[in-house]
Formats: structure tokens, sequence, C-alpha cells
């Protein structure tokens, strides 16, 4: 029966390492969509940044067009500022492909890099958890002989075995058998 008990001991801590890994597993999840949410809010901002620069550059080349038409070569001028503001535009357009390119990379990478500090910290966990058992292991194997030769002498007392007989057969002190033996005297009376 105890060593029923010893075997109940080291399942029951293995079940709380195992909540204590999946609470660790819980909260790094959390953390990691915190830090999408904050991720998000820097491309919007770059984006914002972006289409104010676009905006500017597009004010100023509007200037610069009329400026042109006033003069004496109008039309030629018209259709090359058209041509300026469509590659302009275009390059707007790549502008803002690459700078969300950039963030979906930046994303990747912090995900990537969170993922593996979290496999780590979880590596971590479970071997220490690992050492633990083991170490209750270890502790249990060492406590069961000895408590084996007790319930051997308990038995042997039972049946009406003397002190020497105790000493001989269960390996244990004089004094510890002649208190076992007081013992089942003592319950029987």
């Amino acid at each position: 029966m105890q060593l029923m008990f010893h075997h109940w001991l080291s399942l029951s801590l293995a079940i709380a390492a195992l909540a204590g890994v999946v609470v660790i597993v819980i909260a790094l999840v959390r953390q990691r969509q915190d830090f999408a949410a904050t991720a998000q809010a820097l491309a919007d901002s770059a984006a914002q940044s972006a289409a104010t620069a676009a905006a500017r550059a597009a004010k100023q080349a509007a200037n610069k067009a009329a400026k042109l038409q006033s003069e004496k070569y109008t039309k030629p001028l018209a259709s090359a500022h058209q041509d300026i503001l469509q590659q302009f535009a275009d390059l707007e357009q790549s502008q803002h492909e690459l700078t969300q390119q950039f963030s979906d990379l930046q994303q990747r990478q912090q995900s990537l890099a969170e993922s593996q500090q979290q496999l780590h910290e979880l590596q971590q966990s479970l071997q220490s958890a690992q050492k633990a058992l083991q170490q209750r292991q270890a502790e249990i194997e060492e406590q069961t002989p000895e408590s084996r030769f007790y319930q051997r002498a308990a038995k042997l007392v039972e049946k009406g075995a003397s002190v020497e007989e105790l000493m001989a057969e269960c390996e244990i002190p004089r004094n510890e058998a002649e208190l076992l033996i007081s013992l089942h005297r003592r319950n029987d009376a």
C-alpha cells in the first residue's frame, strides 16, 4: 500500500508539472497576440506616413506642371507632366508595396523570434520537470527496499517470530525488532 502511495505521489507531481507547462504555453500565446496588434499599429503608421509624403510630392509636381503650362510649349510639357505624374504614381504604389512587404517581414521575424524563445522556455521547463520526476523516482526507489524489510518483519511478528529471528531475517537492529514485537503484543491485547 505504501508503494502505491509513492507511485501515486510521483504521478501527482508529474500532472502538476504538466499543468504548469500548459499555463506557461497559454501565457506565451497571449503575449504573441499582443505583439501582433502592436506590429499592425506600426504598419498603419508607416502607411500613413507614405501617403502624406506622396500627397506632398504630388502637390509639388502639380505646382510645377502649372508653371510649365503657362509657358510657350504647354502641349509637350503637359504630356511630359502626365508621364511624370504616372511615373510618380507608379513609384508611390511600389513604395507602398515595399513598405507593406517590409512590415510583413518584420512581423514574421518577430514572430519567429518569439516562437523560438517560447520553444526554448518550454524545453527548459520540460527538462526541469523531467529532472524533478527522475529525482523523485530515484528517491522512491531508494526507500522501497527498506520498507519491504519492515513489512516482512511485521508478518514474521504476526507468526510469532522471536527478536533474533527478526534481526536475522530482516536485517534490523535489536531495539527495532523488540519495538515491533512490543507493538504487536499491545495491538493484540
